[in-house]
Parts: structure tokens; sequence; C-alpha cells
């Protein structure tokens, strides 16, 4: 039972360290939950193997000798450690740091866990096919769980890079600080943009607390000349809800079409497109009413933007699909282009996804060459690969 209560103990604190203590050496081997989870259950088949090849007698001095180094190693996961590229390790030593963790947590559960599989527990005998079977379950045990881990790692890398770049883009500095923390907590060694993620990560840690220290400044008093400039560093800081009460009082004023495309932006952002939709249709209407704004382009490009993507997010592809044509022909830039390839290419129109795709790298080569050509790959090998038909955007060429 003590040992039960220890095991429940050492799961316990190894998911605090990582879920709320986002500095700690455990978020940094683990990541995130499913990181440590996947790893854990990888982990298992082996260490429950190894823990069953002793002798009986040194079982249960193993399993109170992986409780108690399981302990302590999830009590040390907590203590905090800056996240840098100084403590030399690359890649390969998390995943083994990571691995030998899992191990020691995984053997804590053995004799617990063995007791539920008897069925499935080798005896050590002289059957030869006995030991030829020990050992290729072993080999694959060892498989599993150095590949599991590791396939998923890369997933994970290429998952927050990419939510990185998005954020990057869209200047969310707060959300792009934490992609580039957790990215380089699986890849130390990573870059972007000839920089080493790490540098990058540290120049956003001080950009959020700079903006933070200056929102502070501003002090309690709402001042009409300071809205704009308090509602985009909340914006940077994903601060939503404090963006959304100073914009609140500016949806009937004389800026209510930005206050209400800022709206339907923030709305996005929290995924609530059908109140999005509205937002930015009423940002539309106001922006169209106000033609000799030196704004209305801007503001008519970034209401059609956002209805498109709401109307996409809801299930209403034929809007969407007008929105986006619109869209294009009051801003054909390359990264409108870009927007409407990636449209197409999600609804399999491959002829029109590559045709947006190549405009917009002839656009803004610098930009979108590489992106254009990987969206292309992608489709070829996806809408190939699989027994699914590469498929055309035109009405009756596609094969059947």
């Amino acid at each position: 039972m003590i040992s039960l209560l220890l095991n429940i103990l050492i799961l316990s604190v190894a998911g605090l360290s990582i879920a709320t203590l986002p500095q700690s050496i455990g978020a940094i081997v683990f990541v995130s939950l499913d990181h440590f989870l996947v790893t854990l259950i990888a982990v298992c088949p082996i260490a429950l193997f190894s823990l069953n090849a002793l002798p009986e007698k040194f079982r249960h001095w193993c399993n109170w000798l992986f409780t108690v180094l399981a302990l302590i190693a999830s009590f040390f996961m907590m203590n905090k450690l800056t996240v840098s590229s100084e403590n030399g390790m690359n890649q390969a030593s998390l995943l083994f740091v990571q691995m030998l963790i899992a191990f020691i947590l995984a053997g804590s559960l053995g004799r617990k866990l063995m007791s539920l599989i008897k069925r499935l527990q080798w005896q050590s005998t002289d059957n030869e096919n006995t030991a030829f079977n020990l050992k290729t379950g072993l080999g694959i045990y060892l498989l599993a769980a150095t590949v599991i881990p590791f396939m998923h790692t890369q997933f994970l890398v290429t998952y927050h890079q990419t939510q990185f770049q998005e954020a990057m883009n869209h200047q969310r500095i707060e959300k792009a600080r934490i992609n580039a923390r957790d990215w380089i907590r699986l890849a130390p060694q990573a870059k972007w943009n000839s920089l080493k993620v790490t540098t990058v990560y540290k120049d956003l840690q001080k950009q959020c607390d700079a903006l933070k220290q200056q929102l502070s400044r501003f002090g309690s008093e709402v001042r009409s000349d300071q809205i704009g400039a308090r509602i985009q560093m909340h914006l940077h800081l994903d601060q939503n809800e404090n963006a959304i009460e100073l914009i609140q009082p500016l949806l009937n004023s004389s800026q209510a079409a930005l206050a209400w495309d800022t709206y339907g932006l923030i709305l996005q952002r929290e995924e609530k497109w059908h109140e999005s939709l509205d937002a930015y249709s009423i940002a539309l209407k106001l922006w169209q009413n106000n033609a000799d704004n030196p704004q209305a382009l801007a503001g008519l490009t970034s209401a059609y933007r956002g209805i498109a993507l709401a109307e996409k997010q809801i299930g209403q592809t034929t809007e969407a699909e007008a929105a986006y044509q619109k869209l294009i022909t009051l801003a054909p830039t390359a990264e409108n282009h870009f927007l409407l390839a990636r449209y197409y290419e999600e609804k399999q129109q491959s002829e029109l996804a590559m045709k947006h795709a190549n405009r917009a790298a002839t656009l803004a080569p610098e930009q979108f060459a590489v992106p254009a050509q990987k969206l292309i790959d992608m489709m070829k090998s996806s809408h190939f690969g699989c027994f699914r038909i590469y498929r055309s955007s035109q009405p009756g060429t596609s094969l059947p």
C-alpha cells in the first residue's frame, strides 16, 4: 500500500513539474504531459521486461530501489532551470535523459503492473526457443522504447516550429515566445532565419518583459491617445480580455470600423468563429460606407480575410471561396495568393492550389518560394499516396 501511494505521488509530482513549472528540469526534458506519457508508455515494456528478468528474491528490493530513485528524480525535476543552449544538452542527450527518467518511473510501477499481466510474463528456462523469444522480445522493446519517443519528438519539433512561424507572422510575441521555448526544449540547436532559436527566445522574452513594464506604467487611467497603443500591446501579449475591455467603448465611436475589425481578430484567436464572422461582417459594412478613408483598403482587405477564415472554419466553403476571391481581386498580394493556395489545397483542388502558390512565389520569392514549393510537394505526396488521386480542380477532368 505504501509503495502504491509513493508511485501515485511520483507521477503527481512529475506531472506538477510539467504542468505548473514551465522552467523546471522536468518541463525541459518532457516538454508537455502528452510527451511525458508517450515516453512512459513506450518505455514500460522494457522496464517490465528488465524487472521480470531478475531473480524472484531481488525483484522486491529492485522495485523499492526504482521507487526511491523515481521519487528523487521527480522532486529534482521540479528545480528551476533557465532554458539555454549553454547547458550543452543536444537532442540526443535530451532523449537519453528523458528515457532514463521514464525507465525509472516505469520500473517503479513494475511490480504493480506485472500482477495485471501475468499471462505475458516470461519464465527463464533452458529451452532454446524461449531464449530466442526473450532476445527477440528484448530487441522489440528496445526498438519501441527508442523509436516511438524519437518519432513523437520529431512531430512536436515540426509542430512547434510551424506554430512559432505563424505566431511571428501575426506578431503574437507571447505565443511565439512559448513556442520557441518548447521548440528549443526538444531541439536546443535549432535555428530560425540563421539565428539560434535560443537567441530568438531570449529576445522575445525581453520584448514581453518590456511590453509588460510599459503597460504597467500606463496605470489604471485610460487616455484616448493611448488606447490604440495599449490594445496593440495586449494583442502582442495575447491578453485578449484586456484588449476587449479597451475595444468595447470604441465599437460605437468614430473608430468603429477598426474596432470591429480588431474585435473579430481577437474572437478568431479564441476560436469563436461565428462571433468573429459577425464582427468582421460589421467591419466590412462600415469600411464600405467609409470608402474615402485612407485606411479603407487595408480595412476591407482585413475584413475579407477574416470573413473567409471564419466561414471556412464553420464549414461554409462556398462563401469562404467567394470571400477569398474578393480578397484576391481587392489586394492581389503574395500573402493573399498563398492563403488561397492553402485553401484550395485543403479542398484538394490541386491545380488551383498550385496556380496560386506559384503566383505567391513569383510576387515575393524571398518570402514564399520555399513555402510554395513545400505546399506543392506536400500535395504531390499526399494526393498520390495512400490510394488517393491527384485531383484536378476543373470539372470533368478528375479520374473516377
